[in-house]
């Protein structure tokens, strides 16, 4: 079976919501991804066709994803492309979404809140001696450095 791997940017358009299942939680949403137009008659750029699609997020990503997510955010989604048949009552349509390998704020569109959550190997004792005596030079170091700086700004003020 072929895979169809897609990155789409967009804007959350739905509340995550979040369901467990035997294989693991689930997380869904839906993102909207606007094309960005140029008008050479106005001389503006404006926003063009509209793509909504859904989300999946499973297991630790989707719990990270229904923690840190909220309508709204820009986000990064790559992922495989997945479509289903499904039937209704005006006969055969076909669903698609996205089922997420990576979730990630977009940073190029401003400042957002990603946080990062520290693994067990990330945490580690301090080494008291080593971080204070480190801390310690580097006080001394700045302090002798205003030191040095003193006589030099006083004959500049003239003081």
């Amino acid at each position: 079976m072929f895979d169809a791997c897609i990155t789409i940017v967009g804007t959350v358009a739905t509340a995550p919501a979040q369901r467990d299942l035997p294989t693991g939680p689930l997380t869904e949403f839906r993102v909207v991804s606007r094309s960005r137009r140029y008008n050479r008659q106005t001389g503006r750029w404006g926003d063009g066709d509209e793509l909504f699609i859904k989300v999946a997020a499973w297991r630790n990503l989707g719990k990270d994803a229904f923690r840190d997510i909220t309508v709204g955010d820009v986000i990064i989604v790559r992922g495989r492309l997945c479509s289903r048949r499904v039937r209704g009552e005006d006969g055969h349509r076909y669903v698609y979404e996205i089922t997420a390998s990576n979730l990630g704020h977009d940073l190029a569109r401003g400042i957002d809140r990603p946080s990062r959550k520290a693994a067990a190997s990330d945490v580690r004792p301090p080494n008291t001696e080593t971080e204070t005596d480190g801390f310690d030079t580097l006080i001394e170091d700045i302090e002798n450095s205003a030191r040095e700086l003193e006589p030099a700004e006083s004959v500049l003020l003239g003081g």
